[in-house]
Formats: C-alpha cells, sequence, structure tokens
C-alpha cells in the first residue's frame, strides 16, 4: 500500500477504510516503520479486517527487497488450509 494512503486516507478516517478488504489479503509491515507504528497496524488490521493476514518484517524502511522471504510467505499463505 503506498505510504500517502496510510498518512493521509487510512488514518483519517480511524483506519476504517481497512473494511473495503474483503478478501483474503497478505500484508508486509516492518517492525520499526516510522511511518505507521507496528503495534497500531496490528491492532486497526485485527480490529477492521479479519481478512488481512500481516506478516512481520524486521527493519524501518521500505526496500523490499528479501524476495525469496517473500516467495516463502506467499506461497504459505496461497497454499489452500
Amino acid at each position: 500500500m503506498p505510504l500517502s494512503i496510510v498518512a493521509d486516507d487510512l488514518s483519517k478516517d480511524g483506519w476504517s477504510l481497512l473494511k473495503d478488504f474483503t478478501v483474503a489479503t497478505l500484508a508486509f509491515h516492518n517492525d520499526n516503520d516510522p511511518t505507521a507504528l507496528y503495534d497500531v497496524v496490528r491492532e486497526k488490521t485485527a480490529m477492521f479486517a479479519s481478512s488481512i493476514s500481516l506478516e512481520t518484517l524486521s527493519g524501518d524502511n521500505h526496500d523490499y527487497l528479501a524476495f525469496s522471504d517473500y516467495e516463502l510467505r506467499i506461497n504459505s499463505f496461497l497454499k489452500p488450509k
């Protein structure tokens, strides 16, 4: 999700826009993200969007370059349960 959405649109309505996620969704979020605090994102995701599976990443930037790690998590998410 682009940072501008988080900063401008998502948080101004108390994160209620997360209710728009009605299909299974995988989201990656850094545990030390300076824009949207991890604990807040985890709380709001659980509160408004049970369809979002939040995957925790280490770090404080948005250089998501660990593609092999994402691939493992994505494949696990996509496997039928």
